[in-house]
């Protein structure tokens, strides 16, 4: 082993180092003297394992490892890259041009000249917009494109992010849309909207009933309380509600009855207690009625018109009042 090459037939491994002939992998020790009288160690190889010149600047390492070039025993090349002659020279750098780049995997497109997918964009778009759920189900199939293009793509698109939160935010999406929907539909099934006159009974079947099976406004009338704190004009109505199998617990409530009058005004139902009982809050047992009234505070001139109870949901039911009062 030296530093330096020490004669004929000497090789150098990848280490740097050069070594005899006699200590090449592939030696083989000469059986008989060669034609010329030659009977160095390098008559050892074979022809095609003979070192030959490096070009300069150039180790056996990296002639070996150059592209092109297969390796061979010992860290010597088996193709011509990187001897004297060869018509090419070896690259022992990353070629010019910012295109491509060595990295571990080999050579891998450069990612700032990726470019995003259009379809990963819209989908996170959509998601967000929602339009109802129009929107969340564009961005789910969006979504689902753009991840099958961005994997296809080698690196060449981007947007993988984008696609996952377009896709998630697209479920949630949906799911908010069909309790929406739901919703709207169970709402439309269960509103009503009933007007009959004064002395009619309805039947009040929402869901939201409260136990309550029907109702009725009996008689309306108007009153004056000319003494006192609560000294004004009244319109009273005097209501019986009836309850189902299962009761009612709360019956129903003054501030739900609304009366409206002539001028498009309307006046909210109190329990001022202007003329009792009150028909408000109170408890009816099974497969009962409860008889009560509702206290309108309206000004002297006031037309009452009729007279609605608002359930809950959209639910109205409205009584008429025939010629005024």
């Amino acid at each position: 082993m030296s530093e330096t090459q020490q004669g004929a037939g000497w090789w150098q491994a990848s280490d740097g180092k050069w070594y005899a002939p006699e200590l090449h992998p592939n030696y083989v020790a000469p059986t008989a003297s060669s034609p010329t009288g030659d009977a160095s160690p390098a008559a050892g190889l074979a022809a095609d394992e003979a070192p030959e010149a490096l070009a300069p600047g150039v180790t056996a390492a990296q002639g070996a490892t150059a592209p092109g070039a297969s390796a061979g025993p010992g860290g010597y090349a088996g193709g011509p890259v990187g001897y004297v002659g060869s018509p090419t020279a070896p690259p022992v750098g990353p070629p010019p041009g910012g295109g491509y780049g060595y990295t571990a995997g080999g050579f891998q497109p450069n990612l700032a000249a990726a470019r995003y997918s259009g379809l990963a964009i819209a989908s996170l778009v959509l998601s967000i917009i929602w339009l109802g759920g129009i929107g969340a189900i564009l961005a789910v199939i969006f979504a689902i494109m753009a991840l099958r293009r961005v994997t296809a793509s080698n690196g060449m698109l981007r947007g993988r992010g984008l696609a996952i939160a377009g896709l998630i935010i697209g479920i949630v999406g949906l799911l908010g849309a069909a309790l929406t929907w739901s919703l709207v539909a169970w709402i439309g099934t269960n509103a009503h909207d009933v007007t009959v006159p004064v002395g009619s009974t309805v039947n009040v079947s929402d869901s939201f009933s409260l136990g309550v099976s029907t109702m009725q406004i009996r008689s309306v009338h108007r009153i004056g309380q000319t003494s006192g704190s609560t000294t004004g004009s009244y319109v009273v109505a005097n209501v019986q509600v009836c309850a189902g199998n299962s009761g009612s617990r709360t019956g129903v409530f003054d501030q739900a009855f609304i009366l409206n009058t002539g001028g498009g005004n309307s006046v909210s139902g109190s329990n001022s207690g202007q003329q009792l009982p009150d028909i408000g809050n109170g408890s009816i047992p099974s497969n009962s009625c409860r008889t009560g009234n509702v206290t309108f505070n309206v000004g002297s001139g006031t037309n009452p018109t009729s007279i609605a109870y608002h359930g809950f949901l959209p639910s109205t039911y409205t009584w008429t009042i025939a010629g005024g009062l």
